[in-house]
């Protein structure tokens, strides 16, 4: 039920305005929580995580250590991110969504669809 539905969001940002990191490139993530039912969100904290992406190569041990870091979280929202990643990600349940937009109606985009769908993870 869409009411009771709280998802965690991960956002790539390097000023808390503005989705605009690469996902190999983040250094840090702004964690926000949707209530979907209530069509709002609240920023919860700010992760540091090692960049996924050095010199233009990755491993799957980096992407393991920002899924971990992301673990609660549902969905990232990045600027942009490689195929390795976005599968990756999905693979740990984690959807990885593209955005250049700010980040609240990025957030109220988001919600609404959840909110259509009627579903997420609770968390």
């Amino acid at each position: 039920m869409a009411d009771k539905i709280k998802v965690n969001v991960a956002v790539a940002s390097t000023d808390g305005k503005v989705i605009n990191t690469h996902f190999g490139r983040a250094k840090n993530f702004y964690i926000v929580q949707l209530d979907v039912g209530a069509e709002s969100y609240e920023y919860i904290e700010s992760r540091d995580v090692s960049p996924s992406c050095k010199d233009f190569d990755h491993s799957e041990h980096d992407f393991d250590a920002v899924a971990a870091a992301l673990s609660d979280c549902r969905y990232i929202l990045v600027a942009k991110a490689g195929y390795g990643a976005i599968s990756f990600m999905e693979s740990k349940g984690i959807t990885v969504l593209e955005s250049g937009d700010f980040i609240e109606p990025a957030i109220s985009k988001l919600i609404k669809y959840l909110r259509r769908l009627g579903k997420g993870v609770e968390c």
